[in-house]
Parts: C-alpha cells; structure tokens; sequence
C-alpha cells in the first residue's frame, strides 16, 4: 500500500497507522450507508465471500435491526445469475 507521496506503508510504521485508520474509517462509512439502505427491511440475506459479513450482522444487530437477518452465508464470488438465483432460493 502506498500514502499520496508514494512511500510504501509497510516500511514507514507511522503512515501504516494512518492507512489502517484510514481503511477503518472507510469501513465505517461504508458499514453506515448500507444500514441506511436496510433500517426498515423485513428480511434480510446477507452472503459473500470474506469476513465483512460477520462485521456487518454484527453492526445490525448493535443497531437492533438484526431481527430481520435471515441468513449469513458464506459464498464464492457469484456472477449475477447467481446472486438472483441465492435470493429467490431463500425469498
């Protein structure tokens, strides 16, 4: 990873502080505009390939709207085809 000048994170200990915060705090903004998109959902299906799942059922149900969770599952990086096909399997 590299800062605005160039330099490489990994050899600078200080801009790699400032780049994990930055990464955090995108996370963050990231993770607020989808609980936007959801706060009124009945149901919600949540699935894909990574960790970020888990943080955001996590951060739904902080935010008491993982009542509506239907499922959390772990997938491969799907095509469009699939994406539909997953969601009309569990709605």
């Amino acid at each position: 990873m590299r800062d605005k000048r160039g330099l490489k994170a990994k050899t600078y200990p200080k801009l790699r502080g400032y780049t994990d915060r930055h990464a955090s705090n995108q996370l963050n903004h990231y993770y607020d505009e989808i609980i936007e998109y959801v706060r009124h959902a009945t149901s919600i299906l949540i699935f894909g390939p990574g960790e970020a799942k888990g943080e955001l059922q996590k951060r739904l149900q902080g935010q008491s709207i993982g009542e509506g969770i239907v499922t959390v599952k772990t997938t491969d990086n799907l095509t469009d085809n699939q994406i539909v096909a997953e969601v009309r399997q569990h709605f």
